[in-house]
């Protein structure tokens, strides 16, 4: 089914999602939609550098674009690797690069026990997700 994300399924699927895909382990986040054409979908946030050089990261946003009718499954594709981003970041996890070794990790183990396909940029737009 070719379709635009609303507000409610983004909610419906991510409640979905954590339970299935995260052990029930992310707590609610805002969820906004955008029309953004710089990105499907993006976990804004706010980050203080701590006295070790590392980062705390704080007052996530989910965002998710509307400007594209899209497949369902690449809809749910990109909520899951939004999804990623947040348990890592939530999570206060040190990644190598926003697509690091870690999201990495957990991309390949989300596609590989669950037959999903999430990847780190979008082939058909050229996009970072």
């Amino acid at each position: 089914m070719i379709m635009r994300a609303t507000r409610d399924y983004v909610i419906r699927k991510f409640n979905d999602f954590n339970l299935q895909y995260f052990d029930g382990r992310l707590k609610p986040i805002a969820i906004r939609m955008s029309t953004a054409r710089t990105f499907l979908g993006q976990v804004a946030y706010h980050r203080d550098r701590m006295a070790d050089g590392t980062w705390h990261y704080r007052d996530f946003t989910f965002k998710i674009s509307t400007i594209l009718d899209l497949p369902e499954h690449e809809v749910e594709d990109i909520i899951l690797h939004e999804m990623i981003h947040y348990y890592i970041l939530s999570n206060q996890m040190q990644d190598t690069a926003p697509h690091g070794e870690l999201f990495r990790g957990m991309m390949r183990h989300i596609n590989t026990h669950f037959g999903r396909n999430i990847v780190s940029i979008r082939p058909s737009t050229g996009t970072n997700t």
